[in-house]
């Protein structure tokens, strides 16, 4: 979702995306080696955001727990708090195209019980909802 409205400049830190680019054969659940660089990579990036001026950044964090989220974002400066929380039947659809199915049917069994919407959120179903 977030790559289409990326443009040149932008900082973009989506753990998902950094561990492909730094070799990953998949595009989750990566092995320990690419997800160590991702989250480095994550950590120098939001870092990066955090001491930003001006400018734009899109960071992509999977942070079920509200408190956390609204702590993130705040140590991030964020101006929105998009939050995409799909069907738990799509999810799980989703889940089923997978490799490790069950395992994935799991995290988000366990994610989904862990959600707390904040007052700041904006919570779409969809990611064909949201407007930049």
């Amino acid at each position: 979702m977030v790559a289409r409205h990326v443009r040149p400049g932008d900082v973009l830190a989506d753990w998902d995306f950094l561990a492909v680019k730094f070799g990953s054969p998949t595009g989750w659940r990566h092995d320990e080696f690419y997800a160590d660089l991702a989250e480095a990579e994550m950590r120098r990036r939001m870092d990066q955001v955090t001491a930003m001026e001006r400018g734009r950044a899109w960071v992509i964090r999977s942070v079920p727990e509200g408190w956390r989220r609204r702590q993130l974002a705040e140590a991030l400066r964020a101006d929105r708090l998009i939050v995409l929380v799909p069907s738990t039947k799509v999810l799980y659809e989703r889940a089923g195209a997978r490799p490790d199915a069950v395992g994935t049917r799991k995290a988000i069994g366990r994610w989904l019980r862990l959600f707390s919407p904040t007052a700041r959120d904006e919570v779409f179903t969809s990611a064909d909802d949201v407007t930049f």
